[in-house]
């Protein structure tokens, strides 16, 4: 009984942890401008075990005095974008490799989320504008042969996120485990 209870604690925070954000904008194909304001936008892969709050900060490897800026702290998860203002870091044109990260409120070491590379270009630059993937089409109905990878016209690659089927298996992972643990606690 004992084991069984352990077993079913380990496998609950297996469940937490495979709390995954997915940061859509910016991105690798969308930038943000310095000195204005602009819209963050993610995706909750499950609203029941993704955090509640996060905080937001911008960081840039290529900047040696940029470690980590942040720039909020309680954003709610279930709003799905925030509004923020974009700090003036272009001083000698555009450095490509900024990211944002999401952090656990009260420990910035637990990451939720991190962003695909991003440019932030000078103030007055145009801004870049977010568009939706297209909702996927049943086979029956659909006339349009594309694939979903590849380049677009501008040259971006618009490659299907790579990483998405990996937070698909953690969840079905810690989905097993947390059944294993009510099996084995059952049993005993």
């Amino acid at each position: 009984m004992k084991y069984g209870i352990v077993f079913l604690v380990f496998a609950c925070l297996c469940l937490l942890a495979s709390a995954t954000i997915e940061i859509l904008y910016p991105s690798s194909t969308y930038w943000l401008v310095s000195n204005s304001t602009a819209i963050i936008m993610w995706n909750l892969t499950d609203p029941s075990t993704d955090p509640a709050r996060f905080s937001i900060f911008l960081t840039n490897s290529n900047i040696p005095d940029l470690k980590q800026y942040a720039l909020l702290n309680n954003a709610i998860s279930a709003d799905r974008n925030i509004s923020l203002s974009v700090p003036d870091f272009v001083t000698r044109g555009v450095v490509p490799g900024y990211q944002l990260i999401f952090t656990n409120i009260f420990d910035i070491s637990k990451v939720y989320a991190v962003s695909e590379a991003f440019e932030i270009r000078p103030s007055g630059s145009v801004q870049s504008v977010y568009k939706p993937p297209p909702p996927p089409q049943s086979p029956n109905n659909s006339t349009n042969t594309t694939t979903g990878s590849g380049s677009d016209s501008s040259g971006n690659n618009n490659n299907n996120n790579p990483n998405s089927s990996g937070v698909v298996g953690v969840q079905i992972c810690s989905t097993v485990l947390f059944i294993l643990a009510v099996l084995v606690l059952v049993m005993m």
